[in-house]
């Protein structure tokens, strides 16, 4: 079974998603992921515990913890 290419991920200053396509470009790497500042507002905006969105304070992929 081949493996999958690890491929980096880049997150915009609006909070969109790319992936290196491997070809000098960037392409969407998921249409939509929920933008929130704390895991409180990422809970009142229906982020599970374990559920990822964009941190709108720092741009980063954040994991909701609580």
């Amino acid at each position: 079974m081949a493996k999958p290419d690890l491929v980096s991920v880049y997150v915009t200053a609006s909070g969109q998603l790319y992936k290196d396509d491997g070809e000098s470009s960037l392409s969407l790497a998921f249409k939509t992921v929920p933008l929130a500042t704390t895991d409180l507002t990422a809970s009142g905006i229906g982020v599970p515990i374990g559920g990822v969105y964009v941190d709108t304070d720092t741009g980063a992929l954040s994991v909701r913890r609580t």
